[in-house]
C-alpha cells in the first residue's frame, strides 16, 4: 500500500511543508522523502488584531518509525574538503645584489619594494653592490559556501538566509530530502513525520494594528503575540496548548498503514 501524507499548516502564509514519500522502482523496499518548504514573511489576522509574523531562522526535524535512513543520501550535507585558508604574510629579506641587477629587478617588478641601504662594496670584478632590503606580502582569500537548508545532525536541517535577513522564500521545491529502507522486521505501520520549528529569538511578532477600540498596544509584547499563536493559531500542531519558548508551525506525516 503506498504512503499516504497528510499536511498540516495552520498558517500557509507564514510556513507551508509538504512531503509525499513514494518507493523507488529500480529498488524495492527504498524508499525517498520529497519536501517542499515554504517560509514567508507575512501579516496575519488573528485576535481581532494584524500580526507581522517572520522568522530568520527555523529547523526542519524528522522522524521517522519502520525505516532506516540511508545516511548517505542526506540532503544539505556540508562536507568541508582541506583547502587553504586565508593568509597574511610579510616578510623582510636582506640580499647584496649588483647596482645593475637591483635595476633590473625593479623594472621587472619583482620584488615590491627595494630599498638601498647606503653600504656600497666594490668586488673583485669592480663592480658596486649595495646590501638592499625588499618587503614582500601574500594574500590569499577563500569563499565560504552558504546552503539555505544544511544538515545539521540529529535528523535535523536548519534553514537560513546568508546575511541574516527574514526568511522569504521557497527552500525545498520537493528536494529529496533522504532516502529510507523499510526494517527487516516491517511493521504494520510505517510512518515519517516532518516538523517546522523556531526559537522564539528566531522569530519576529509584531502586532502592527489591534481592532479592539481605545487598546492599549504596548500590553502585546512578544511573549503574549507568541502564546497567542500557540494556542489560537497553531494549536493542531502544537505538542502542548501553551507557549514553551519553541513554536511548531507546520507538519507534514506520511504513512504506510501496510
Amino acid at each position: 500500500m503506498p504512503f499516504q501524507s497528510r499536511n498540516h499548516n495552520p498558517l500557509p502564509q507564514v510556513v507551508e511543508l509538504k512531503s509525499v514519500v513514494t518507493e523507488i522502482e529500480e529498488t524495492p523496499g527504498r524508499y525517498k522523502l520529497e519536501t517542499e518548504l515554504g517560509i514567508f514573511e507575512e501579516d496575519i489576522s488573528l485576535d481581532k488584531a494584524t500580526i507581522s509574523v517572520g522568522l530568520t531562522k527555523a529547523s526542519l526535524s524528522l522522524a521517522i518509525d519502520g525505516l532506516d535512513m540511508d545516511e548517505k543520501t542526506k540532503f544539505g550535507v556540508h562536507h568541508v574538503p582541506s583547502r587553504m585558508m586565508k593568509v597574511n604574510r610579510k616578510a623582510n629579506i636582506e640580499a647584496g645584489v649588483e647596482e645593475a641587477k637591483a635595476y633590473e629587478l625593479i623594472a621587472g617588478g619583482e620584488i615590491s619594494m627595494l630599498t638601498p641601504s647606503g653600504k656600497a662594496s666594490a668586488s673583485k670584478s669592480g663592480k658596486t653592490t649595495h646590501t638592499a632590503k625588499a618587503s614582500l606580502q601574500e594574500e590569499t582569500e577563500v569563499q565560504m559556501e552558504h546552503l539555505p537548508v544544511k544538515y545539521v545532525g540529529n535528523e535535523t536541517w536548519r534553514v537560513t538566509d546568508p546575511s541574516g535577513e527574514v526568511l522569504d522564500a521557497t527552500y525545498l521545491n520537493y528536494d529529496t530530502l533522504c532516502e529510507m529502507t523499510a526494517k527487516a522486521t516491517k511493521p504494520n505501520r510505517v510512518q515519517a513525520v516532518l516538523s517546522v520549528h523556531a526559537k522564539a529569538k528566531d522569530i519576529s511578532a509584531v502586532v502592527t494594528s489591534d481592532g479592539k477600540l481605545l487598546s492599549d498596544r504596548t500590553r502585546w509584547n512578544k511573549e503574549r503575540v507568541l502564546g497567542i499563536l500557540v494556542s489560537k493559531a497553531l494549536h493542531e500542531v502544537a505538542e502542548d496548548a501553551n507557549y514553551r519558548g519553541t513554536v511548531t508551525f507546520s507538519a507534514s506525516v506520511a504513512t504506510d498503514e501496510g
